[in-house]
């Protein structure tokens, strides 16, 4: 056995080495720490790893004042996890927890919470904790988490890779064809990590109605395939979120199948369709690949991805496919759930119409029969009581006009057959009659909302109108409708004497701004729109945001 021996001097060159690699991976792996706390608005970042050979820790920020603090909280989150099997797993660390490990001064005052996200992977050991200002959505910092965990863990075995290469090379004991090997197979491993990094990206900037649709082109590109089609799961089960365009308008899928069983088992399948297999004619897939040689489907999230080609699928276009799944499915059940809100704030917003709907139509028919009735009795009793025609004739005429305001106030500022523009312009002409110039900047994209739209930009804009020319003393006003981003915003400016002073914060209430308005804004809160007033200047601004259907 031979034995090497080597002088102090080398043993030091050989140490400082080392050392200068363990700090570089710890420059690299904070960089992704700091990322990560930009990325969600946080406060600080933990990434603990420990792979075959070397093991550390990154802080971020690298503040020499946190790191006491920190370590504190890396040893509360491990112990989150010491009961736990190997694998993935989330912990959250509520704020009570934190607030006696950290001093208040390095959050600047503000409670945070913590986010920890655990991995074991054969070897290599990683744990992170986002620390985050409460408030934060629970969903993206356990996406955040479980991504900064994944890239750390990542950059170890890299690491590793990396480390493997330099001891072959300096040794020099294996030959040049091993040593291409290795740094193939190192390349290879930066490309992929390059690669996820890069659809990882695309899906960051893929627009709401485009994601399934990019993500179904994102997998296809892997391959490459030639068609595909993108599943999420449903209350009646799977549905095609998206598909190339071979398959338009996109198929109805059964409760079973390929892709359901792929969802079940959270496994690859490979299915050949060529003449010379069992494809089932039963089966919808089957049927939609049939002029392909075979088809995949990949799980990913809460869902999966069938991929048809006409070539030889390869192993390892299956290990990249299965690792672009892994890497993808926190961000699309990102996208499921910002689906899921949308559409239940649509669904607020839709009930709250047809409430108020039926509401003004009832108000309608107790002032229709109001009239019908109470008019024909003052009819009726104005003539039996022509023997006394003075003090009479006084009586009904002052309860005429007493009728007649109740009546005025019961009735509910609906459009009827009017256009949302008539209707506008009868308000202007109204404040015309009050000694108020008025001006009405209304856009044809305007009158392309929704009649349930238009009606209530008419109420708001005909309540303001009232309080104007009760309360404001002004001698202008505008009155503007515009589109933006989804939401139409209606803004009624004028130059009278504004709103009583007060302290408090609110700018619509029942003491500033009158029962009406108020009225108003509890309307447009249960939209998910808002009504503001404020004061700029010598200018009194009311702003309602109301979002479109």
């Amino acid at each position: 056995m031979s034995e090497t021996l080597l002088t102090a001097g080398e043993a030091r060159q050989t140490g400082a080495a080392e050392s200068a690699e363990a700090d570089a991976m710890r420059t690299a792996i904070a960089a992704v720490g700091a990322r990560a706390v930009e990325a969600c608005g946080g406060s600080a970042c933990i990434i603990a790893w420990r792979g075959a050979d070397r093991s550390g820790v990154a802080y971020a920020p690298a503040d020499a004042r946190w790191r006491a603090p920190l370590a504190a909280v890396r040893a509360l989150a491990e112990r989150q996890f010491e009961h736990l099997a190997d694998g993935a797993a989330t912990a959250s660390l509520e704020p009570g927890q934190l607030a006696a490990l950290i001093k208040e001064g390095l959050t600047r005052g503000a409670t945070v919470e913590g986010t920890a996200a655990r991995l074991v992977r054969g070897d290599h050991h990683s744990l992170t904790v986002l620390l985050t200002p409460v408030g934060r959505p629970a969903g993206e910092l356990v996406a955040l988490a479980r991504l900064t965990n994944e890239s750390a863990c990542a950059l170890v075995a890299g690491d590793e890779v990396r480390a493997s290469r330099d001891f072959w090379m300096s040794a020099g004991s294996t030959s040049g064809a091993h040593f291409a090997a290795v740094r193939a197979e190192l390349a290879a491993v930066i490309a992929e990590q390059a690669g996820l990094d890069a659809a990882l990206a695309r899906c960051a900037k893929l627009r709401p109605r485009q994601r399934f649709a990019g993500l179904g082109a994102i997998f296809a590109a892997v391959g490459p395939f030639d068609e595909w089609l993108v599943a999420i799961a449903g209350e009646d089960g799977l549905r095609v979120a998206a598909a190339s365009r071979a398959f338009t308008p996109l198929p109805q899928l059964g409760p079973t199948g390929p892709l359901a069983e792929c969802v079940v088992r959270n496994a690859v399948i490979v299915r050949t369709t060529d003449a010379s297999s069992a494809a089932d004619p039963a089966i919808m897939l089957d049927r939609l690949f049939a002029g392909f040689a075979r088809y995949l489907c990949v799980p990913c999230a809460r869902g999966a991805i069938a991929l048809a080609t006409r070539r030889k699928v390869e192993p390892a276009a299956v290990t990249a496919l299965e690792r672009l799944a892994a890497r993808l499915s926190p961000v699309v059940d990102k996208w499921l759930i910002e689906a899921e809100v949308e559409r239940l704030q649509r669904l607020v917003r839709s009930l709250g119409l047809r409430m108020f709907s039926a509401v003004d139509r009832e108000r309608q028919r107790i002032a229709r029969d109001l009239h019908d009735h109470q008019a024909q009795l003052l009819t009726a009793a104005r003539i039996a009581l022509e023997a006394d025609p003075a003090r009479t004739r006084g009586i009904l005429r002052e309860l005429d006009e007493s009728l007649r305001k109740q009546l005025r106030e019961i009735r509910p500022a609906a459009l009827g057959r009017s256009t949302l523009r008539e209707a506008l312009s009868v308000e202007i002409d109204r404040l015309a009659n009050a000694g108020i110039r008025g001006k009405l900047l209304l856009p044809g994209r305007a009158m392309k909302l929704s009649r349930p739209i238009q009606e209530l930009c008419y109420q708001v804009a005909r309540e303001a109108c009232s309080n104007i020319i009760r309360h404001a003393d002004a001698s202008r006003v505008e009155l503007s409708i515009t589109r933006r981003e989804g939401q139409v915003v209606l803004r009624v400016e004028d130059n009278g004497k504004g709103l009583p002073s007060r302290s408090e914060p609110s700018v619509v209430g029942k003491e500033r701004a009158g029962v009406g308005l108020a009225g108003m804004e509890e309307r447009l809160e249960l939209m998910g729109g808002s009504l503001k007033i404020e004061r700029l200047g010598k200018i009194t601004q009311l702003t309602a945001e109301i979002p479109e259907l």
